[in-house]
């Protein structure tokens, strides 16, 4: 079964398709900028419905080393059940300007990491994370946003339940 996050990619796809609303120096400002962030949501079953518990992360996105507005992210994150996962991988944002240096955006991220489970069996140590998020930025001081991210292991793995979360990300710009 597909999971439902899939269901997302289309109407995310065509956002960041859009051009940006920014002008090219704050868009610089923006794509050169690293953020510590701090975030958690809720673990879940999307094809059963079933909640599972809260999940806390850490994440670092690296503004020194960007590409046509995609940067390297680094993330960890733990479950209050003892679910643990770290990977690297890398992260695309597309801004809208709102008004001086406060911005809109929409961003997607891929990160391959590593997997020890506490209560969900993911059927492999290598999990791979896809994440899309929308929030708003203040240039160089902030990020705050909601995300949505699926979790499995591409079939690689004797099983493969995949997980999704729904939570909120602030960051601090470095």
């Amino acid at each position: 079964m597909v999971s439902p996050i899939f269901i997302l990619l289309p109407a995310f796809g065509g956002m960041l398709l859009l051009p940006d609303s920014i002008e090219p120096t704050t868009l610089a400002k923006l794509d050169s900028q690293s953020y510590a962030i701090l975030g958690g949501g809720e673990l879940m079953k999307l094809s059963t419905r079933e909640m599972y518990y809260p999940d806390f992360r850490a994440e670092y996105i690296y503004g020194g080393l960007s590409w046509n507005s995609f940067n390297p992210r680094f993330a960890v994150s733990g479950s209050a059940r003892g679910d643990l996962w770290a990977g690297a991988g890398f992260n695309y944002d597309k801004y809208w300007a709102i008004g001086g240096d406060k911005a809109i955006f929409v961003g997607a991220n891929f990160l391959p990491g590593l997997y020890q489970s506490g209560h969900i069996n993911l059927g492999s140590a290598v999990e791979f994370r896809s994440q899309f998020e929308v929030g708003l930025v203040q240039v160089g001081q902030w990020r705050v946003s909601a995300y949505v991210e699926h979790r499995s292991n591409a079939g690689i793995g004797r099983i493969n339940p995949g997980i999704e979360e729904f939570g909120v990300n602030f960051g601090f710009s470095l």
